[in-house]
């Protein structure tokens, strides 16, 4: 099957789903999109690729339903942001035939106190990734986590660059991002510190000479 078109990208706000399908990598397609492809009647999912070709950037992602206004597709806004495309932006869609299943991830937390705030980052992971069909290496992943989005790099995914979640099981691993460390402060100068606390020292009287007594 194959199928190529430039739509208008819209973000989920824009369509009657709001902001409760923003949680996902779902996007939502014209009817007309439906008869193109013609999927198969297996279950067998349906992979698509988005392109911001003005600048390169793409990403591949799952549909939900074929029920956006013809021309137009409505996509979660943190995958608009990552590709850098405007409400209204054109944008190129491509079905992709076939992705292989994940059998390993590597994520990199943006911050390194991220899975330190997290009680078990592996199975919160791999609760959140229900929601997703596929990744691809080199995107950014988003976390809805605790009423914040927690960021993920995709640092590599085998067996290939771009790999389907549906029924799969596999391996996921962290890359912890290095702590930078603060910089070597100077030796410290124990002599003149020495010094300084010697308050017997004649040259650290405040009042030098001998006291007289009043009325004398």
């Amino acid at each position: 099957m194959t199928y190529s078109d430039i739509l208008f990208g819209w973000s989920m706000a824009m369509s009657y789903c709001k902001k409760i399908h923003e949680d996902g990598d779902k996007i939502i397609l014209p009817q007309s999109v439906l008869s193109k492809v013609n999927p198969a009647n297996d279950g067998t999912p349906l992979f698509f690729k988005i392109e911001n070709l003005s600048i390169g950037t793409s990403i591949h992602v799952g549909v939900l339903e074929f029920s956006a206004l013809e021309g137009n597709c409505n996509i979660p806004f943190w995958i608009m942001s990552q590709l850098l495309v405007q409400e209204g932006s054109p944008i190129k869609i491509s079905v992709i035939n076939s992705l292989p299943s994940a059998e390993f991830i590597k994520l990199k937390p943006q911050t390194h106190d991220i899975l330190e705030n997290m009680s078990d980052p592996r199975a919160i992971l791999e609760i959140k990734l229900r929601k997703y069909t596929c990744l691809t290496k080199g995107q950014i992943l988003c976390i809805p986590y605790l009423g914040e989005n927690i960021y993920f790099d995709v640092v590599d995914t085998l067996p290939g660059n771009a790999v389907s979640l549906i029924n799969t099981d596999c391996s996921l691993e962290f890359d912890i991002p290095k702590i930078k460390l603060p910089k070597k402060l100077p030796p410290l100068d124990t002599r003149k510190v020495s010094d300084d606390n010697n308050l017997d020292s004649p040259s650290d009287k405040k009042f030098p000479g001998t006291g007289r007594r009043l009325g004398e």
